[in-house]
C-alpha cells in the first residue's frame, strides 16, 4: 500500500513538476509578462521543516518497546546555483535532518540524517520576484541511536556491554520542487547583486533503500526508511543574476 501511495505521489508531483515548466518556458517568450532569468552564481543557507515518512520505522520501534521519533524534524543546509544558459540552472544541494531525542522507560533514541542532491530547473521571475520550479536526484543516510540511558558501576558495564544501538542505513533520493526568491540589492545595471531571500518547498522520494548496518554487517528484516516526505525551508544568501 506504501509503494502504491508513493507512485502515485511521485506521478502526480512530476506531472505538476513538468507543467510548471512548460508554464515558465511559454510565457518566457513575453518579456513584458514574464522573463526567464537564470542565475549567474548564487550561494544560500537554508533552514526550515521536514515532515518525514517514517512509520515504518516507528512501528517496529513501538513494538519493541521504544518510543516513537518525532516525524517532524529541523533542516538545515546549504544549495549553490550557477547557469546553464539563459533560463535553465543547476545547483547542488546539501541538508542534515535534526529530530528531537526521546527518552523512554530508560532508553534515549534518535534519528539523523543527511543528503545531497544535484538540482536542474527553470529560472523565472515576475514583477521582481523570482521562481523556479526543480527536479533533482542524490543519496543519503539515516543514522539510528538507542542509547542506555541508566547508570552503571564499572563490573556492570563489563559483565554486559552492549549499551549503544548504533546503525546506519543509506538511499537513492529523487525530489521535485519549486522556490520563490527576491534580490534586495542591484548593480548600475539594474541586475541583482547582493542579499537574496526566499523560500522552497517539494517533496523528496526515496526509491531505493539498503539494509541497516552495525559495524559494516548488515541487519536482515529491517524498515526500509529512508526520508521521504515533504520540506519547507527559507533561504538567504547571495546571488547575482
Amino acid at each position: 500500500m506504501q509503494i502504491a501511495h508513493d507512485n502515485m505521489l511521485f506521478r502526480v508531483s512530476l506531472f505538476t513538476a513538468c507543467l510548471l515548466l512548460s508554464f515558465g518556458s511559454v510565457f518566457a517568450q513575453d518579456n513584458n509578462r514574464l522573463v526567464g532569468r537564470s542565475p549567474n552564481r548564487s550561494l544560500s543557507l537554508t533552514a526550515g521543516s521536514y515532515w518525514l515518512n517514517i512509520s515504518d520505522l516507528n512501528n517496529e520501534l513501538e513494538k519493541n518497546g521504544y518510543m516513537k521519533l518525532p516525524d517532524r524534524v529541523f533542516s538545515i543546509g546549504t544549495i549553490g546555483f550557477d547557469r546553464l544558459n539563459e533560463s535553465l540552472w543547476y545547483a547542488a544541494e546539501g541538508n542534515i535532518l535534526l529530530g528531537k531525542e526521546t527518552n523512554y522507560n530508560g532508553f534515549r533514541s534518535s534519528l539523523l540524517s543527511g543528503y545531497a542532491m544535484a538540482e536542474i530547473g527553470y529560472f523565472a521571475d515576475y514583477k521582481e520576484v523570482n521562481f523556479y520550479p526543480f527536479l533533482g536526484v542524490g543519496g543519503g543516510w539515516n543514522r539510528l541511536k538507542i542509547t542506555d540511558s541508566m547508570s552503571y558501576s564499572f563490573d556492570e558495564l563489563l559483565a554486559t556491554p552492549f549499551k549503544e544501538v548504533n546503525t546506519k542505513n543509506s538511499f537513492l533520493i529523487l525530489g521535485l520542487g519549486i522556490g520563490l526568491e527576491h534580490g534586495f540589492f542591484s548593480n548600475r545595471n539594474g541586475q541583482v547583486d547582493g542579499l537574496i531571500i526566499g523560500l522552497r518547498g517539494g517533496y523528496n522520494f526515496t526509491p531505493l533503500v539498503s539494509d541497516w548496518k552495525i559495524d559494516g554487517n548488515t541487519l536482515k528484516g529491517g524498515p526500509d526508511t529512508g526520508i521521504a516526505g515533504y520540506y519547507i525551508r527559507m533561504t538567504i544568501g547571495y546571488g547575482k543574476y
